[in-house]
């Protein structure tokens, strides 16, 4: 009996058997836990004694669901029963052996304790002993549909006493030729025709996908199936990959899908494709076109029962007219060397021949030319480029050029010739500006860059009378308005037009008052006086 009154003893599969204080609201799992819970050999009872009497109370039920947690008195005694909760797992288990299970375990948590299934277990096949008064029952559980709905009723709770028996599953085949890994490989229940081949590696790049055999035998026949596996790759799903069965031998045999790439590619040589791959797929996989590739007049030869075919077509993407042809095998594909040299001459800083860089265009060989010698926006740039028996001609503005280059900047291929004609580049700002002269004009230059690069208005500039005369005529002019007094261009951009070579610019004097030599006299005089006798001398 515990020392005091207030204390209730717990004895018996708990981890701290001994005394334990009774509070006013303390019941039988408050003490089980203060007790350290149930010992592993619990058995399924316990039993409480009060005053003489005896309780039993199912301590599954207990702590599980918290059923009969009856308050506690001082003076109980709480005793728990040693029991046989010990299941035995045996055969295709990770850790076959002995195993004690908790209060409503089940059949998949021993198969946890065990380790789970390896990769040989008859998964559909495992068996569960047990004891009864009528003899052993055996009952056949399938773990797969087991894992599928854990609630199906084969998932039962444990007994002691328990076997559990998971046997080797016979599963094998064998997968030979142009697979990456050949040889024997154990499968699962479900796996099929693709899990073969990707255990084996997958397809080598020498296999033919629509020529797989499968050989079985089953009640002394056998059987030889052909499966299309290219159907994959087109569908995303194969139909015909049928279940694997113990003893399935799989056959991937050799393509005599092969083409030879040479010429102006990084990586010539010989290449095994897959079906549905086209000429630029090779192209790609043969490195891509080197700098110096043509790929506008690639030569493909081909034998065909009429004889060797032999044909000059175009991968030029960025043409945008490509002959982007599936393989059929047996092609030799030459990508020839491309002329990238384009000669330049006429109005531009260094003429000669320049070599085209890749998907080069009109400016970027004018830059390579040091640009135009002259500058002044009217310059007419043209391009010839031969093309079979005809010959193709572009005259562009190279203002135009330069304010619309989406539009105008052409893209250039090997053989242009680029002529730049001389043209009038000069422009002559006269009247009353602080500079008259000839001027160089540039690109886009108006009538307020004129006046500017002349050094600015003077203070007697008529801004509102500005002429322009075109052509070097001095008979006729446009007026135009860029101002008025001081303020240099008040108007809109018509009233500052756009200059080409040799315009005269003239700026004229305005006809107002010079107040500043009117004031400059008025300054000398002191008084009205001196005024009236200036005024009215006598």
């Amino acid at each position: 009996m515990p020392d005091g009154y207030q204390n209730a003893l717990v004895l018996g599969q708990v981890r701290t058997p001994g005394s334990y204080i009774v509070r006013e609201q303390t019941r039988l799992l408050d003490l089980l836990a203060e007790a350290g819970g149930t010992a592993e050999r619990a058995g399924d009872e316990l039993t409480l004694t009060r005053d003489g009497v005896v309780k039993t109370i199912d301590l599954g039920a207990l702590e599980r669901l918290g059923l009969q947690n009856d308050k506690v008195l001082p003076g109980d005694i709480l005793y728990v029963s040693e029991g046989r909760r010990q299941v035995l797992v045996l055969g295709e288990v990770q850790s076959p052996g002995y195993y004690q299970f908790g209060h409503g375990d089940r059949f998949l948590d021993a198969i946890a304790m065990s380790g789970g299934l390896t990769d040989e277990a008859l998964e559909e096949q495992v068996s569960l002993s047990r004891q009864s008064s009528d003899g052993t029952e055996i009952t056949m559980i399938d773990f797969r549909d087991l894992m599928n709905n854990r609630y199906l009723a084969d998932n039962v709770p444990l007994q002691g006493g328990d076997v559990i028996i998971v046997p080797r599953a016979e599963r094998g085949v064998i997968v030979l030729g142009e697979v990456n890994h050949p040889g024997y490989y154990q499968f699962q229940s479900g796996d099929g025709l693709l899990d073969a081949i990707i255990m084996a590696g997958g397809f080598s790049e020498s296999a033919d996908e629509e020529q797989v055999s499968l050989t079985r035998y089953s009640e002394g026949n056998t059987e030889v199936s052909i499966i299309d596996f290219s159907l994959l790759m087109e569908n995303r799903f194969l139909a015909e990959d049928r279940l694997l069965q113990g003893g399935d031998v799989i056959m991937v045999r050799r393509s005599d899908r092969s083409v030879l790439v040479l010429g102006e590619v990084r990586n010539p040589g010989y290449y095994v494709f897959t079906k549905g791959q086209s000429l630029m797929d090779l192209i790609g996989r043969a490195g891509g076109f080197t700098e110096g590739a043509e790929p506008a007049r690639v030569v493909v030869t081909r034998e065909t029962e009429e004889g060797v075919l032999t044909e000059t077509i175009s991968l030029d993407l960025l043409a945008g007219e490509t002959d982007n042809r599936p393989l059929q095998g047996g092609e030799i594909i030459t990508v020839p060397e491309a002329n990238r040299m384009v000669l330049v001459f006429g109005d531009v800083t260094r003429a000669g021949a320049y070599t085209l860089p890749q998907g080069g265009r009109l400016l970027d060989i004018l830059a390579l030319a040091g640009g135009l010698q002259s500058n002044t926006g009217n310059e007419q740039v043209i391009v010839t480029r031969q093309g079979g028996a005809e010959e193709q001609i572009w005259e562009v503005d190279y203002s135009s050029l330069m304010m619309a280059q989406v539009e105008h900047n052409l893209p250039l291929v090997g053989g242009d010739v680029i002529y730049v004609p001389a043209s009038k580049s000069q422009i002559l700002v006269l009247g009353m500006v602080k500079n008259p002269g000839v001027y160089s004009l540039p690109v886009g230059a108006r009538v307020m860059d004129a006046i500017a690069l002349a050094g600015g208005p003077l203070e007697r500039a008529a801004l509102e009378s500005v002429g322009i005369y075109r052509d070097g005529s001095l008979e006729g002019s446009d007026i135009v308005a860029m101002g008025q007094d001081k303020v240099l261009f008040t108007g809109d951009a018509s009233e500052n037009p756009l200059l080409s070579g040799g315009d005269i610019i003239y700026v004229p004097e305005t006809k107002k008052a010079d107040w500043t030599k009117i004031f400059g006299f008025l300054g000398g005089i002191k008084t009205f006086k001196d005024l009236f006798e200036i005024s009215f001398p006598w």
